[in-house]
């Protein structure tokens, strides 16, 4: 039986000391059988058959996951209602690296999704489809330098009907670094 955990596991024992837990086979424990209620998953190691037992009460893909998802959705979502910012036919995703509003000031933080929101009104029209990476200008905060934010994008060709008529647009997250391995606490 599949679960909407099994990619999270998946990718948690991919990541597990070093990787050595890659292959192994993992399910939920017997609702019967179980002695530890915290326990979720086993997973039992094919080369040696060692078994894992995995508790997985908050599961973030990288450490601080949660707040920084809080700061970003009150701050960069708002840019998706624009509608001024829509190209017929295309699918415009915008990727803002991960913590871009970490340890900011809510002036920065809002210099950063103005900048962002003012470089796709100039931009939106002249993107190439596909994936591309462009550097955005964030303004200086007062006592602080100016600095780029560089976004990922992908940009997609609808076809016939009203989504492509008006276009589309989302703004999201993207992680840059691979740093599951820190997420992950040890008894």
């Amino acid at each position: 039986m599949n679960y909407r955990e099994d990619t999270f596991i998946n990718l948690f024992l991919s990541a597990y000391e070093n990787g050595s837990w890659a292959d192994a086979l993992h399910q939920q424990p017997d609702k019967v059988e179980r002695t530890k209620p915290a326990v979720d998953w086993l997973a039992k190691r094919k080369f040696d058959g060692k078994i894992l037992a995995i508790e997985h009460t908050i599961i973030e893909p990288f450490v601080g996951e949660k707040a920084d998802f809080a700061s970003f959705e009150a701050a960069f979502l708002e840019i998706e209602r624009d509608t001024s910012l829509l190209v017929p036919g295309r699918w415009i995703q915008v990727f803002v690296p991960v913590g871009v509003l970490q340890n900011q000031s809510k002036v920065a933080q809002q210099l950063n999704v103005q900048s962002v929101h003012a470089w796709l009104k100039v931009n939106r029209v002249l993107l190439p489809d596909g994936i591309s990476e462009h550097r955005c200008a964030v303004k200086a905060v007062p006592g602080k330098p100016p600095f780029d934010i560089t976004l990922n994008l992908d940009v997609v060709p609808l076809q016939t009907g009203l989504a492509a008529e008006a276009g589309s647009l989302h703004v999201r997250r993207q992680q840059v670094e691979d740093n599951l391995d820190a997420v992950i606490e040890r008894p």
